[in-house]
């Protein structure tokens, strides 16, 4: 009964030295990666690109409400864009979605060619992507 007692006290021990261990390394990793991330500071004016991705089928109540909300966005217009999925709409979807692109697509021969609107710097990225007998997710 001895042995075992002294068996169970020594993996006590050495299970305490493997986790102190343990601690001590992850806590020396954690000062080097913050060290590390000092050197990576962003500028505070850093603002990144953003792409609105909008699915599009049958919208022809929202699609206009949806673009007029993303042009009111304060984001400068040069960071950011829409792009607009027409997934084979049968409704007018695809002409009012039309009015405000910059650039068009057709997804099934690649295509693309400008839109009816200019990208400056005041007018974002609009791109419209038709997709013909879609519908279907």
């Amino acid at each position: 009964m001895a042995g075992i007692a002294e068996t169970l006290v020594g993996a006590m021990i050495y299970s305490g030295y493997i986790v102190l261990f343990f601690g001590i390394f992850v806590m020396v990793l954690a000062v080097l990666n913050k060290a590390k991330f000092r050197t990576y500071r962003l500028d505070r004016f850093y603002r990144p690109v953003f792409t609105f991705l909008t699915p599009a089928y049958n919208e022809e109540q929202f699609i206009e409400g949806t673009i007029r909300a993303f042009l009111n966005t304060s984001y400068p217009s040069r960071l950011k864009q829409m792009v607009i999925v027409n997934d084979g709409s049968t409704d007018r979807t695809r002409e009012i979605a039309g009015r405000y692109a910059t650039h068009v697509v057709n997804a099934s021969t690649g295509r693309t060619r400008p839109g009816k609107k200019k990208v400056t710097s005041r007018y974002p990225r609009i791109v419209l992507i038709n997709r013909e007998g879609g519908g279907k997710g």
